[in-house]
């Protein structure tokens, strides 16, 4: 049915179309060796991103699965430039063998501009079949080709007609773009084509941006921020340094900041992080102190767990989602956090961007039917795909096969075909604009989350060519899962932090819009007070989060830091794993505010926000985080 079934994962059509066209190496290079299709395709062998493997298996993207509340853990790995890299690399070994022309699959080729089309001889392997396309229905989709789908096929075959080698060119490069070849259920189509992308001017006046950074795998914010002197008769570095034992930070290397409303009246900031403590002394880094996922302010150290039953407390996948969601009872399924925002926001006839430069992207996910379509960028931008191609009509011929289905088609095949169009979309619109934004900042190199923050900035910078005047983005910076040799990782990942956060802030100053961004900066949770035998810290709860922008009004900590690092503390659950003082629904809520510029109405923050009403009397308002 159309709700059975699942994609395919991405490497396996790969292998699949190697072994099912009869991929013949090349005498000189038998062993068949494929360049770098982690970035492309979004899996690789030996190469999986995280312990947990390429997939998450409660996955839900956004559109009819997550809306149905179904899961596609292949979809993980789906997003805009994967979906085209692997077209690419299809399209790129259809035309010329395995090379690297054209974001081919290959490495050994370094110069393509002499190559003609169905010229293998500098190749390191060829497809050999002569697979029709009925061969290729009985290989890839048997029983499945919907009729409209071979009509749209043969289309693009009739523009080369009279040349056989380039029709069946042709003809594989079509069907390799299919949601039948993607989908294991049926496709059925209904000969509409998807709606467009295309944004509706306004003339409303300002910009905002929210960019979401999400330090992956639970970093230890409480190396990040310290206690160091304290009113009299306090002395809660002490605790901090006892209960921390081999994993303490020395007081005399933090760096100093002066706090008020805290136990303490100097706090000290991770010593690799002096753009944090410039701008805290300039009023521009808000840090919320014991901050986290919390279901309900009465949560205490006897009935957490069951306050917290619908969800799993200390698990990545889990506590990532949550974080993203800021739904914690899913009223709203398949959404995130900014994907309502926007959804509001769009809805009010503001222009609004959603993107990302993740290969998840749920904190960006609308409703179906009222979402916002998600940017996924790589990297360094986009990447043109098939710039010469094997008949002028490609792109119409690609958009016909993968055109509207009926209602009850394959979930699974309508989501491949609305990611790899929105893919193709993007790389040619955006493309060009951000090709030709220049930047008057030198971001960090070898610093991949300076890459990062980079082409964001481009983005920002062609807000006015995107027509966008609300964005949301999101980008993330890995490695903080430090179960071992924590503070040797901390420091690695503070200094590539440092450097990126640096450059991007000198960016937005001199384009002037630096009073108009804000950085929201979470992770998964916390890490345990305690270290563990391998110099490292696990998973914990609450954590220490903090936004900046020229706009915020910081030089601050809210919430309230912990009176008592001890084990026996009110809020310790065990092994120095707190419970959160601070609801994300009570930051979320001024951050929303702000970006719509004070304009949503208390149904809109419901809507945005389901839990808030549970945290009614801790809940900020834009002008509690914000000057402007």
């Amino acid at each position: 049915t159309f709700k059975n079934g699942s994609l395919y994962e991405p490497f396996l059509k790969v292998l699949h179309v190697l072994r099912a066209l009869e991929f013949v190496p090349n005498a000189t290079f038998p062993l068949v060796q494929l360049d770098d299709v982690q970035e492309r395709v979004g899996q690789e062998p030996h190469n999986t991103p995280s312990v947990f493997s390429f997939f998450l298996p409660e996955f839900s993207p956004a559109g009819p699965v997550g809306s149905a509340g179904l899961v596609s853990p292949e979809a993980t790995r789906l997003t805009g430039p994967t979906s085209a890299g692997t077209v690419a690399g299809f399209f790129s070994m259809v035309k010329f063998g395995l090379t690297s022309c054209e974001n081919g699959f290959g490495y050994r080729l370094t110069s393509c501009s002499s190559l003609d089309e169905g010229d293998y001889s500098r190749s390191v392997g060829r497809l050999t079949a002569n697979a029709t396309l009925e061969d290729l229905e009985l290989l890839f989709a048997p029983g499945r080709l919907d009729p409209l789908t071979r009509e749209a096929i043969l289309e693009g075959v009739a523009t080369v007609a009279g040349d056989w080698e380039a029709e069946l060119r042709v003809l594989w490069q079509l069907f390799l773009t299919s949601p039948e070849f993607r989908a294991s259920n049926l496709v059925r189509k209904s000969g509409l084509a998807l709606p467009d992308n295309d944004l509706e001017p306004n003339d409303r006046p300002g910009y905002r941006a929210a960019l979401y950074l999400f330090l992956n795998g639970g970093a230890d914010t409480y190396n990040l921020l310290v206690p160091h002197t304290c009113e009299e008769g306090v002395d809660l570095y002490e605790e901090y340094a006892d209960i921390r034992g081999t994993v303490a930070l020395d007081k005399e290397i933090l760096l100093p900041i002066n706090v008020t409303s805290q136990n303490c009246t100097l706090f000290g900031i991770h010593p690799e992080l002096p753009i944090l403590k410039e701008l805290y002394d300039d009023g521009e880094v808000l840090f919320f102190t014991t901050s986290g996922v919390l279901f309900s302010p009465d949560t205490n150290k006897d009935n957490y767990r069951s306050v917290h039953a619908v969800t799993q407390l200390f698990a990545h996948n889990i506590q990532q989602k949550e974080q993203y969601i800021v739904d914690g009872y899913e009223t709203i399924p398949g959404t995130g956090v900014l994907g309502r925002l926007l959804t509001v926001l769009d809805e009010d006839g503001d222009n609004v961007g959603a993107v990302s430069l993740d290969q998840v992207a749920k904190v960006l996910e609308g409703e179906l039917g009222r979402n916002v379509p998600i940017q996924f960028l790589e990297p360094g931008g986009v990447t043109e795909f098939d710039p010469d191609p094997s008949t002028p009509t490609m792109r119409d011929h690609i958009e016909d096969v993968n055109n509207a289905t009926h209602l009850f088609s394959s979930m699974f095949g309508d989501t491949w075909s609305s990611v790899f169009l929105s893919g193709l979309y993007d790389a040619e619109f955006l493309g060009g604009i951000l090709d030709s934004t220049d930047l008057n900042t030198e971001f960090p190199e070898n610093n991949r989350l300076g890459d990062r923050l980079e082409t964001m900035a481009k983005m920002i910078k062609s807000r006015d060519e995107r027509e966008v005047r609300r964005d949301a983005m999101t980008v993330s910076q890995g490695g903080y899962d430090t179960h071992s040799g924590v503070e040797e990782r901390l420091i690695a990942n503070f200094q590539q932090l440092n450097g990126a956060l640096e450059a991007f802030v000198t960016e937005m100053k001199n384009q002037s819009l630096w009073d108009d961004v804000v950085i929201v900066v979470m992770s998964d949770f916390g890490r345990t007070l305690t270290p563990n035998s391998g110099v490292g810290t696990d998973h914990g709860w609450a954590g220490n989060y903090f936004i900046i922008g020229g706009g915020v009004r910081g030089g601050r900590i809210l919430g309230e830091y912990p009176k008592d690092l001890s084990e026996d503390g009110p809020s310790n659950v065990g092994r120095g794993r707190l419970i959160p003082t601070l609801s994300l629904d009570s930051i979320w809520n001024g951050v929303a505010m702000w970006v719509s510029n004070n304009t949503l109405a208390e149904e809109d923050l419901d809507y945005i926000i389901p839990n808030r009403g549970a945290f009614e009397e801790d809940l900020f308002d834009a002008a509690d985080l914000f000057t402007n």
